[in-house]
């Protein structure tokens, strides 16, 4: 059973999260593409008011999910 997320996290967020989990036990490059669009519309997606130090993270995201992408 999955642990219930805080409410602060957005739906992207959430998909985003449950996506990591659900990588850890199956790793495939389809699921690190699913996940690289969540980092990219969190990204890109004017609603979300980042900070950049957040911005940067999500960028380092970004890189190390084209990375598991082109590794598998």
């Amino acid at each position: 059973m999955m642990k219930k997320l805080p409410d602060t996290l957005s739906d992207p967020e959430r998909w985003l999260s449950i996506l990591v989990k659900t990588y850890l036990h199956t790793p495939n490059a389809a699921l690190a593409n699913v996940i690289l669009y969540y980092v990219d519309k969190i990204i890109l997606d004017t609603d979300f008011n980042l900070s950049a130090q957040q911005m940067c993270l999500f960028h380092k995201m970004r890189k190390f999910w084209l990375w598991q992408v082109q590794i598998h």
